[in-house]
């Protein structure tokens, strides 16, 4: 079985003041939780040795 993992590049402006996060007023633990995430299933991947690309 082959398994893949893509995550598409995450920018410091997406989390920083006056960035993405900044225009979302408010919503901006939305972001942390979906950053926080993707770093939880990117080491998931790695400890089931899912090759990088």
């Amino acid at each position: 079985m082959r398994a893949a993992l893509v995550i598409i590049v995450m920018q410091r402006d997406f989390l920083e003041p006056g960035g993405f996060g900044a225009a979302l007023r408010g919503a901006e633990t939305l972001l942390v939780t979906g950053v926080t995430t993707a770093v939880c299933v990117h080491t998931t991947a790695r400890e089931a040795s899912v090759k990088q690309a």
